[in-house]
């Protein structure tokens, strides 16, 4: 997968409720090397939908929308951002997320992960799949 078939929702931090996402973005390397993943809590206050950056393959074209200043803040009347697949958690101010836990793990195989295509179909968790109400 290259980086403009990813989900780019803006110049932000981003969030997977599902840790085989976080998996998939930490790279590819052998099977047995150690990974870290970070469990973090996130205060995304109200969230909002936001479609993809660029299409697959332009690059330029990703490199010039994040560029732009509205790609660096959240959709007006909201704190964060997600896909529309609701995979992926955008916050756009360091200070929304608190890193609680590092988890050392290695995999004896790589994470089988279904990338969601643009109808939304995924084997990924979703977000309302794993929120916490405190």
């Amino acid at each position: 997968t290259t980086p403009t078939e990813r989900q780019v929702l803006g110049r932000g931090f981003y969030f997977a409720p599902d840790p085989r996402l976080a998996d998939f973005f930490n790279g590819d390397g052998p099977p047995s090397s150690d990974k870290k993943l970070i469990l973090a809590r996130v205060a995304c206050g109200a969230v909002a939908t936001r479609d993809t950056l660029a299409q697959p393959g332009d690059m330029g074209g990703l490199r010039e929308e994040l560029e732009k200043p509205e790609n660096s803040a959240p959709p007006v009347g909201s704190h964060s951002a997600t896909s529309r697949s609701r995979t992926e958690l955008v916050t756009f101010d360091d200070h929304a997320a608190y890193p609680e836990f590092v988890v050392s793990y290695r995999l004896p195989y790589p994470c089988d992960v279904t990338w969601p295509d643009p109808f939304g179909s995924s084997t990924l968790f979703k977000l309302e799949e794993v929120r916490q109400d405190l």
